[in-house]
């Protein structure tokens, strides 16, 4: 799946990403958005919902989706927020930077 404009980086994460989770679990993703695309953008809104669709069709999952901004992000990072450290230890990286990558440009 293309975006436009393409998010900077997309993370599942939770038991999907840890292998711990079951039939009924939800598969956990977060994406950031870039800063100059606004949040309530019909094209962005519409990219999120069908990947939210997609993933579903791909794992018989439900999509749990988590979005920021980069910028939120970076804040979240720069004040030792518990799910930065928990995407850096457990996520799996799908698209974009990793979160190890994005948390160090906050430092």
């Amino acid at each position: 799946m293309e975006w436009d404009p393409p998010s900077p980086a997309v993370w599942m994460f939770g038991s999907a990403a840890r292998a711990d989770g079951t039939v009924r679990s939800d598969t956990d993703i977060l994406v950031l958005w870039p800063d100059d695309v606004d949040i309530a953008d019909e094209v962005w809104a519409q990219q999120f919902t069908d990947f939210g669709s997609d993933v579903l069709a791909w794992s018989g999952n439900h999509c749990e989706r988590v979005e920021f901004s980069e910028s939120e992000f970076a804040d979240m990072a720069a004040h030792g927020e518990r799910l930065v450290d928990q995407l850096r230890r457990d996520s799996i990286h799908l698209a974009g930077d990793t979160p190890y990558e994005r948390s160090r440009r906050a430092s």
